[in-house]
């Protein structure tokens, strides 16, 4: 079975492109614009986005999704976001953060509680992963 996995993005107004949901559009949840919503877009599909099964992100920072994700903000329009965050909920319920920039993936490993102090939770080791250029 493995280390499963499921992820949900932050809401940003980014336009996902034709070939993104192309490859994604069995295994992950997009957002569909409602009418009026900053003056139009209505049924256009954009950030969020979520697992719709669990799987396995065992490439880390590396994982094609966070390149694919990379490659849509470099050649996004909306030229304000400069990131976008993703939540990674593991089966064993621990958590990841994984920072996605046009030219650089951090995966912040899972939040650590100590069960003394539960208000202070500390991250985890941190993974970075700068995406080449000539993959860009």
């Amino acid at each position: 079975m493995g280390y499963r996995t499921t992820f949900v993005s932050e809401h940003l107004y980014i336009p996902i492109p034709d070939w993104f949901l192309e490859k994604y559009q069995d295994s992950v949840h997009f957002y569909i614009r409602p009418a009026g919503l900053h003056g139009g877009g209505e049924g256009s599909l954009t950030f969020p986005i979520s697992s719709q099964y669990e799987r396995k992100f065992y490439s880390g920072a590396e994982d094609e999704l966070f390149l694919d994700i990379a490659r849509v903000l470099r050649n996004s329009k909306e030229k304000l976001i400069r990131d976008i965050n993703i939540v990674l909920m593991h089966e064993d319920g621990e958590v990841d953060r994984v920072i996605v920039e046009p030219n650089k993936v951090t995966l912040q490993r899972s939040l650590r509680y100590d069960k003394d102090d539960d208000y202070n939770p500390q991250l985890g080791n941190s993974e970075e992963y700068i995406i080449p250029l000539d993959t860009q």
